[in-house]
C-alpha cells in the first residue's frame, strides 16, 4: 500500500513538472537563455569634425549588437580622455537610439573637446601640437528585466591643437603710382606654426593702409605650407584711386613705407580635416617702385 502511494506521488510530481515546462513555452526559455548574454560594443573608428582654433569634435563610430529577444534602448555614453596617463576631459554624450531585436547597429557618439581646458590640465603642451589620447568609454544600455548595463570599451588616437599662423608683410610692389591710380601687389609671408602641414584654399581679408580701409574681399589660392615653420607667400592685388581715398593716402603713397593692417580668415586643409584659421598682422610695409 505504501509503495503504491509513493509511486502515485512521484507520478503526480512528474506530471506537474511536465505541465509547467509545456506552459512555459520555447520563447520564454529562449528569452531566459539570451538574457544571460551581454552586448559586445566596439569602436570602429574616430573622425574629427568642426576643427577650429578653439575646439574639435571627436565622432566615435561605435558598433553594438542586441542579443536579446526585445529591442535594446541606448541610454548614454560616458567618457574619460587622457594623454600620457594624465586625464584632461570627461563627461557624458547623450545617445537616443534603439537597436532592434537580434541586430547590430553602428551609431555616432560625439565628444567636443575644448582646447583651453586641455592647456589648463596639460601645461607642457604647446599650441600647434599633435596630442595623443586614450579614451575610456562606457556605453549604458537598458537591458531586459529593468537592469542597466555599462559596457566598457577603449580607443586611442590623436588630434591637433592648432596655432594661429604668423603673418609678415614683405613689401608692396607698385606697377603704377599716380594721383589717379595705384596698382600693385602686396606680398605677405605666412608661417605655419603647427606640427602638421596645411594647404590654403581661400584667403578672406580686410586690408587697411595708412589707417584707411582699401580692401575687404577674398581670393582663392592653392598654397602648401610645410609643418614646423613652413613658409608660403600670398600675393594680394591692389587697385586704388588715391585721390578718392583722401589726402592722407596720397601722402602715404609718396613715402617709402606706410602702416598696414591685415586681418581675416584662412581656410586651410589639414591631415585632420578642413579648418578656418583667423589671423591679424599690423606693421609697416615697404614700398617698391
Amino acid at each position: 500500500m505504501m509503495k503504491r502511494l509513493f509511486i502515485n506521488s512521484c507520478m503526480s510530481i512528474l506530471s506537474t513538472a511536465l505541465i509547467l515546462v509545456l506552459s512555459t513555452g520555447c520563447g520564454s526559455l529562449e528569452t531566459l537563455t539570451k538574457s544571460l548574454q551581454k552586448p559586445s560594443p566596439k569602436v570602429l573608428g574616430v573622425r574629427l569634425s568642426d576643427l577650429s582654433i578653439d575646439a574639435v569634435t571627436l565622432l566615435f563610430d561605435v558598433e553594438l549588437d542586441n542579443p536579446y529577444s526585445v529591442p535594446l534602448p541606448l541610454a548614454n555614453m560616458d567618457y574619460n580622455l587622457s594623454s600620457d596617463n594624465r586625464a584632461f576631459f570627461s563627461g557624458k554624450a547623450e545617445i537616443q537610439d534603439v537597436i532592434p531585436v537580434g541586430q547590430t547597429k553602428t551609431f555616432e557618439a560625439p565628444v567636443t573637446v575644448q582646447f583651453a581646458q586641455i592647456l589648463e590640465f596639460l601645461q607642457d603642451v604647446q599650441l600647434g601640437s599633435i596630442i595623443p589620447y586614450e579614451a575610456k568609454l562606457g556605453m549604458s544600455v537598458d537591458a531586459p528585466g529593468g537592469q542597466s548595463l555599462r559596457l566598457p570599451l577603449e580607443h586611442t588616437g590623436q588630434f591637433p591643437i592648432p596655432a594661429i599662423p604668423t603673418i609678415r608683410f614683405q613689401d608692396i610692389q607698385w606697377e603704377e603710382l599716380s594721383l589717379n591710380a595705384a596698382r600693385g601687389v602686396l606680398r605677405i609671408n605666412v608661417v605655419n606654426n603647427n606640427q602638421f602641414p596645411m594647404e590654403l584654399s581661400h584667403f578672406n581679408y580686410n586690408l587697411s593702409l595708412a589707417e584707411t580701409e582699401i580692401a575687404s574681399t577674398g581670393i582663392d589660392k592653392q598654397i602648401k605650407f610645410a609643418e614646423n615653420g613652413g613658409v608660403g607667400m600670398i600675393e594680394i592685388p591692389l587697385n586704388l584711386s588715391p585721390q578718392n581715398l583722401g589726402v592722407a593716402m596720397v601722402r602715404a603713397l609718396t613715402g617709402a613705407k606706410a602702416n598696414c593692417d591685415c586681418e581675416g580668415v584662412m581656410d586651410v586643409q589639414t591631415p585632420f580635416g578642413p579648418m578656418p584659421l583667423p589671423f591679424q598682422s599690423v606693421g609697416d610695409v615697404l614700398f617698391k617702385r
